[in-house]
């Protein structure tokens, strides 16, 4: 991955508050993998992040942490309620449905003024999209979530494969699989790699490389792996009940054997004879 890739896509990403991770429709399960750890690290970075595919997975990527944040549809319009001169007036607010509406309460302080009608007003927009990070194929038409709507800056991930849109591609030939580019892309841009993104890259990985017998399994494949796993955080075992510190344990003793000591002729050779003649 050329170093100029991950310098461009390192400062898109840092200066934006918003990023939309985005799926193709053939894409692997690595690719899945790849995006959900990208996420909890731009999250780590205080970023809000959404993510989406065209098609929901299924139970084949359960395995995979966070799988059930991902959508099928591009991030919704939010309303938001704005009061004028709020502060210092309003002591609480409260809500209630009624036959299907939804009605909003603002408690005022009791020597606050009145609030006048025109100073509340109700607007409705598509969240602003700062960066666009597509996962997967290369060709625009495989990303039907992609619409004209969305036109913010788009980084592209298809592991060795070239791409046909987007502003900043990201293609290492270096690794078999869009696990094992992305991976190279958090540890070289030196992002914070949570021990739940650090799993589902190594989840790719495997995944990706056919438990590392494929052929374009190299031995940076290998080296990535294992950074991977150092990064995974050991659950630790399960403490046993709480024992008082100054209490002292004595040893089971083992149960006493009983010898047994061999008859006189033990050793003695011995003759037997049958009662049948054959």
């Amino acid at each position: 991955m050329q170093s100029t890739s991950i310098e461009e896509a390192k400062n898109l990403l840092a200066h934006a508050k918003h990023v939309f991770i985005v799926l193709s429709s053939d894409a692997p399960k690595d690719a899945y993998a790849a995006a959900l750890s990208l996420l909890f690290s731009l999250e780590m970075q205080g970023k809000q992040v959404t993510i989406a595919a065209p098609r929901l997975p299924n139970v084949e990527y359960s395995d995979l942490f966070g799988i059930d944040r991902v959508t099928d549809a591009t991030p919704k319009a939010q309303p938001e309620i704005v009061v004028d001169n709020a502060v210092g007036n309003i002591e609480r607010v409260s809500w209630e449905v009624k036959e299907q509406k939804l009605y909003l309460f603002l408690h005022l302080h009791p020597n606050a003024s009145s609030i006048d009608p025109q100073t509340v007003h109700v607007n409705v927009a598509t969240p602003r999209i700062d960066a666009v990070v597509a996962v997967g194929s290369g060709e625009k038409s495989a990303y039907p979530l992609l619409t004209d709507d969305v036109s913010s800056p788009t980084v592209v991930f298809t592991g060795g494969l070239h791409a046909s849109f987007g502003d900043i591609h990201m293609i290492d030939s270096t690794q078999p699989c869009i696990a094992g580019s992305m991976a190279a892309f958090l540890l070289d841009a030196a992002y914070a790699l949570p021990s739940d993104a650090a799993q589902n890259l190594l989840t790719g990985l495997r995944v990706g490389t056919d438990n590392f017998q494929n052929p374009g399994t190299s031995a940076e494949t290998f080296e990535l792996a294992a950074k991977l796993a150092r990064s995974i955080t050991v659950p630790l075992p399960r403490p046993q009940a709480d024992r008082p510190s100054d209490e002292i344990v004595e040893p089971i003793a083992a149960p006493a054997t009983k010898t047994i000591e061999p008859s006189p002729d033990w050793l003695e050779p011995k003759i037997y004879r049958g009662t049948t003649v054959s």
